[in-house]
């Protein structure tokens, strides 16, 4: 319940990050391993929302080909 609510994650990835963390790593997975998942997850959200800005910027600029 720590780290569901210090990473944000749903109970279910938080679960997975720690039970692969512990596979991978020992012990320091238990705490790697939910970390890695919210930091790729927040990296994921980014990325989306920047190509989704491009695709707005993109959509509203006046076409080149006339």
């Amino acid at each position: 319940m720590i780290a569901h609510n210090g990473t944000n994650l749903p109970f279910v990835w938080v679960l997975m990050g720690c039970l692969g963390g512990f596979e991978v790593l020992g012990l320091v997975g238990l705490v790697v391993g939910p970390v890695l998942l919210s930091l790729k997850r927040q990296l994921w959200e980014e990325r989306m929302r920047a190509l989704a800005v491009a695709d707005a910027e993109d959509a509203s600029s006046p076409s080149m080909a006339e």
